[in-house]
């Protein structure tokens, strides 16, 4: 019967939307700057979804976090400044803070900005919901 339950339970995450596309690491390397220093953090996150080149574990299903919910509620946000990148910009206007950060996929570093938001979420500052 437990058997039964884990199979159906692994068929419908397969099968659902909120993780089609998705490549997850639990627990991934990440690494900022911090105090001129390289800092590595062991955090739950995934990456090559189509809309989001990578967003914290928690964001994985729809409306679960702070992350997703800023970005989707921004369509009429004006978040165009004349200095400095229009994707920190925006970020600081949802409430986040925007940060570069390297993420190790199990074969090498790759580079990025992150909006992060106070419940631990984050998404790339690069997303679609980010394009006008």
């Amino acid at each position: 019967m437990h058997r039964l339950l884990l199979i159906s339970f692994i068929a419908f995450l397969i099968g659902s939307n909120s993780f089609a596309g998705f490549r997850c690491f639990k627990p991934g390397k990440m690494a900022h700057i911090a105090n001129k220093k390289q800092v590595v953090t062991k955090i739950n996150f995934c990456i090559d979804h189509n809309d989001y080149s990578i967003i914290s574990f928690n964001c994985i299903k729809p409306n679960k976090c702070d992350a997703i919910n800023a970005y989707k509620n921004s369509e009429s946000l004006n978040y165009h400044d004349e200095i400095g990148s229009p994707h920190h910009h925006k970020c600081y206007l949802l409430g986040g803070t925007p940060r570069l950060i390297s993420y190790f996929t199990g074969k090498s570093w790759q580079e990025t900005g992150i909006c992060e938001f106070k419940d631990d979420s984050f998404i790339s500052l690069f997303n679609k919901l980010s394009v006008d």
